[in-house]
């Protein structure tokens, strides 16, 4: 027989409406602005005659600037996703489950790129590949970015693969060594297998936050570079602010396209037998 605990018992439909108005002020309301104040012809002033327009829509896909832009988001989503996801399961696997000598040091190292402001990250990465000779050549390169988001995103990576590999049983691995398999195929037919759905989350996760972060790239963009999240602040210093609207409305679209498909590909592989 199942058991539910009723933890707030007759409050948990009033609990229920609190949590869907705070969720649509602080994330839906504002969305919304942005997206009518994108096809304003002055954001945010609708007393005017014929407040509306699709001029800055028109003026922002046809240019230049913005389809480079669109293509290093793509670029950078997907590399960041894409390698992270490989960088931050090895990471915590080597955590939990090797003999690393120093595996408690590297727990708490994963940690530090939180305790430093995105700005700084940057900043010093900056510092680190103008300063030094052996890395000056990959200044302006998207593999600079790519690295930064990835080192930043490191503790929520390895943390969310280290809570997906504590659930899987030791004595699964240790068949599969007996069975003659080594530590690196353990790990790719096993291990990686039974979590792909956390796989798909973290991918998805890492995507979103590489496509919006701003604070971490800012310094070490280009102009050949520069992701849509930049030019969007790019716009909005220069007091264009429907045609950041424009770009903050792309940039959530496709946040949530890569979501909803990645999320319909985290089901199947979770439904499907390994």
């Amino acid at each position: 027989m199942s058991f539910r605990p009723a933890l707030i018992g007759k409050w948990r439909y009033l609990a229920s409406t609190l949590l869907i108005l705070w969720v649509v002020a602080v994330i839906y309301l504002p969305l919304a602005m942005v997206l009518v104040g994108s096809f304003m012809k002055f954001f945010g002033m609708f007393g005017i005659q014929n407040p509306f327009t699709i001029h800055h829509w028109t003026l922002v896909l046809g240019d230049p600037a913005f389809t480079k832009a669109l293509q290093n988001s793509l670029i950078l989503g997907f590399g960041v996703a894409t390698l992270g996801v490989l960088v931050y399961s090895l990471l915590g696997y080597t955590i939990l489950r090797s003999g690393f000598a120093g595996r408690s040091t590297l727990s708490l190292l994963v940690w530090i790129p939180w305790a430093i402001p995105g700005i700084l990250l940057g900043l010093s990465l900056l510092w680190i590949f103008l300063s030094i000779p052996l890395f000056n050549f990959l200044y302006g390169t998207m593999f600079v970015l790519i690295f930064s988001v990835i080192l930043k995103d490191m503790p929520i990576g390895t943390q969310m693969f280290k809570a997906a590999f504590i659930q899987i049983a030791e004595e699964l691995e240790q068949a599969s060594r007996v069975a003659g398999a080594g530590p690196f195929t353990t790990f790719r037919r096993i291990t990686i297998p039974l979590v792909a759905p956390m796989i798909v989350s973290i991918f998805v996760l890492v995507f979103m936050s590489s496509i919006r972060d701003i604070s971490t790239p800012i310094l070490l963009a280009t102009p050949a570079t520069t992701p849509l999240s930049v030019l969007m602040l790019e716009r909005s210093v220069a007091g264009e602010i429907e045609k950041a609207a424009v770009i903050g409305v792309i940039l959530s679209v496709l946040a949530v396209i890569t979501a909803l498909v990645m999320r319909r590909l985290g089901f199947r592989m979770g439904a499907e037998p390994v």
